[in-house]
C-alpha cells in the first residue's frame, strides 16, 4: 500500500504543519521536500451546516435558517417542526461518528423506515411537534459542554471549531453516543413508536 513505499513518509504532528519553506513543509522541527502541497478545505458540521448557499423554507415560508437562529431545534436531529416531510442529515442534535458513512446509513435507514411506513398507512404528511422538540432541545441543552474542555485543547481541527469550542451550555450539541444512537433508532422501529411526537396525516 502507500505507506509502505520507499518514498513516502507519514508524518504525524498534532500541531500540524509549522510553516512552508521553498522546498516544502516544516513540521515537528524537520523540513520535508515535496513537488507538491494539497491543501484540504475542511468542512462545517453542527448548525453550520445549514449555511448551505440555498434557502429551505417551511410551513408559512419560515427559513430553517431564521428558525435556527438562535440555536439548532430538532427531534432526534433528522426533523424540525414546522418543516413537514424534512429529513436532515449530518445536523446536530443526534450523535456524531468518526465513521461519517455509518452515520448517514444509520439515518438513512431511519428515515426509509418511516417513508416505508407512511406509504403502506397511505399516509402523505408527518410534522414534529413543538412539544417533542422542546422536550428534545432540553435534553441536548443539558447534555451539551461534555467534554467540551478536553476538546478545546485538542489540536484545531473541525470537531472544536478550529480551537474556538466553547465550553458553554449549548443546543448544537450531540445528544448521545453513536451506537447508543443507532440502537435507540432501532429500538423506536421495533416497537412501533418512531412516530411519537409527530402529526401524522
Amino acid at each position: 500500500t502507500t505507506f509502505h513505499r520507499p518514498n513516502v513518509n507519514l508524518i504525524h504532528d498534532p500541531l500540524g504543519v509549522e510553516k512552508i519553506t521553498e522546498k516544502g513543509v516544516v513540521s515537528n522541527g524537520s523540513e520535508y521536500s515535496v513537488d507538491l502541497i494539497i491543501f484540504a478545505t475542511g468542512f462545517e458540521t453542527g448548525a453550520a451546516i445549514m449555511d448551505c448557499g440555498y434557502p429551505i423554507y417551511g410551513v408559512g415560508g419560515l427559513e430553517l435558517k431564521e428558525k435556527w437562529k438562535d440555536g439548532p431545534r430538532t427531534l432526534r436531529s433528522m426533523n424540525t417542526s414546522g418543516f413537514p416531510n424534512l429529513f436532515l442529515q449530518n445536523s446536530p442534535q443526534g450523535t456524531f461518528t468518526v465513521n461519517f458513512v455509518q452515520k448517514l446509513v444509520e439515518e438513512s435507514k431511519h428515515a426509509a423506515f418511516m417513508i416505508s411506513e407512511m406509504n403502506r398507512k397511505g399516509l402523505a404528511r408527518f410534522d414534529v411537534t413543538a412539544e417533542a422538540e422542546d422536550e428534545h432541545c432540553e435534553k441536548v441543552f443539558q447534555k451539551s459542554g461534555r467534554g467540551a474542555r478536553f476538546l478545546k485543547k485538542c489540536t484545531p481541527g473541525y470537531y472544536n471549531r478550529e480551537g474556538q469550542l466553547s465550553t458553554e451550555k449549548t443546543l448544537s450539541a450531540v445528544y448521545m453516543a453513536p451506537l447508543q444512537f443507532f440502537s435507540l433508532l432501532e429500538q423506536i422501529r421495533e416497537d412501533g413508536t418512531c412516530f411519537e411526537g409527530f402529526v401524522v396525516q
